[in-house]
């Protein structure tokens, strides 16, 4: 059997196949292409990829860092709002402790204020104080100066109970009675009395109202003559000692003179002191003493040793004032010495008077000095409330 092909069939074939062989190849070129441009597809993928890597591995490493940043600021928020709650409570409780710092305040402002208004109070009451004190002093300052009404009698002392440079106590002591009609006058309960109450109105007065008086009469007398001698008395039998004469006639006593002081020398004192006791306590008496020291305060009213001291009611001597003497000034701390009979515990100044008490002796000075003291703490607390 022949199987060899017609040409024209084989050219058909051979046609075929080379369009075939053609198409393949351009199938081939155009699949080289299309793989050509899947490899570069490809290569471009994997550069993205890895570029995606080392992005990724940036972002890991970021992300790493993010969760350390973000672990810390856990801690730290939850540290942070611990210490916020603990905050909170302490501020809680400042709160509180400020609103009980309030009420305290509030407290202390009202306080402040009563004290304030009481401080003012006390002010007023020492400033009352004071003019009482000034009162008082200026009380003695006008009854160690004899009134006006005296001066007729004054000029009868210096006419008969001067004499021989001398002026006689007792001779004014008569003058004072028949002249005056000044007699003693019990009192109770007892009281100074000023000068003009005593010669004007009472017409008398107790021991202490005498002794005012005298201390008052010698002060004038030291003030208008100075050159005299105080002359008292002493008793004496068989002896005459003339107190008072007008002409022919005079007055005397069994006694002999005795003087006592220059008056110009010397400063009249009342002085109170302690003679014995009865059924209602302890008893006393006033008459005067002579003294060459003054008593400038209470812390020096021993000045008053050596004095000499004289009954005003007559005249008479009465002893000396010290140690051991007739009267003796009670000494600081001495707390039972107004019990001692001639002890010395009340004295008259021309601008004080002078009391033994609790052991001290104190004035109205003294007492003023003390309200003074008062009344400057008194306004440097005030001061402070500005």
């Amino acid at each position: 059997m022949d199987l060899r092909l017609p040409a024209a069939v084989l050219i058909i074939v051979i046609l075929a196949l080379s369009f075939a062989s053609i198409s393949l190849l351009n199938e081939n070129s155009s699949l080289k292409g299309q793989l050509a441009q899947r490899n570069a597809e490809l290569t471009s993928a994997n550069s993205l990829l890895n570029s995606s890597h080392a992005e990724n591995s940036r972002l890991n490493y970021q992300l790493e860092g993010v969760k350390y940043e973000l672990a810390r600021t856990n801690k730290s928020y939850y540290e942070t709002l611990g210490a916020l709650n603990q905050t909170q409570a302490e501020l809680t409780s400042t709160q509180m402790r400020l609103y009980e710092t309030e009420n305290e305040l509030n407290e202390s402002r009202s306080e402040l204020a009563d004290t304030y208004s009481q401080l003012e109070d006390l002010l007023g009451e020492v400033y009352t104080l004071e003019d009482s004190i000034n009162s008082s002093i200026q009380w003695f300052k006008d009854n160690s100066v004899l009134p006006y009404s005296t001066h007729l009698f004054m000029i009868k002392v210096d006419n008969y109970c001067v004499k021989d440079g001398k002026v006689n106590l007792a001779c004014i002591n008569y003058l004072m009675e028949n002249d005056l009609g000044f007699e003693y006058i019990s009192e109770s309960p007892d009281r100074l009395y000023s000068l003009d109450e005593m010669l004007n109105k009472k017409k008398g007065g107790d021991c202490e109202d005498y002794a005012l008086l005298l201390k008052a009469i010698l002060s004038q007398i030291k003030e208008e003559n100075s050159s005299l001698d105080v002359e008292a008395w002493s008793p004496m039998q068989d002896e005459e000692y003339i107190i008072y004469e007008k002409g022919d006639k005079y007055w005397y006593l069994e006694a002999y003179g005795l003087e006592i002081g220059d008056i110009s020398e010397t400063t009249p004192y009342v002085i109170c002191y302690t003679t014995g006791m009865d059924e209602n306590g302890l008893t006393g008496h006033c008459i005067v003493a002579l003294s060459n020291e003054e008593i400038t305060s209470a812390a020096n009213v021993d000045n008053l040793n050596g004095a000499k001291a004289f009954e005003p009611q007559s005249g008479e001597f009465m002893g000396n004032v010290g140690k051991n003497r007739a009267f003796e000034v009670c000494e600081k701390g001495d707390a039972e010495c107004e019990t001692n009979v001639g002890s010395i515990h009340f004295i008259i100044a021309n601008d004080d008077l002078y009391e033994f008490t609790g052991g001290q002796w104190k004035s109205y000075h003294l007492y003023y000095n003390s309200t003074q003291i008062m009344e400057k703490s008194l306004r440097e607390e005030l001061s402070g409330f500005s």
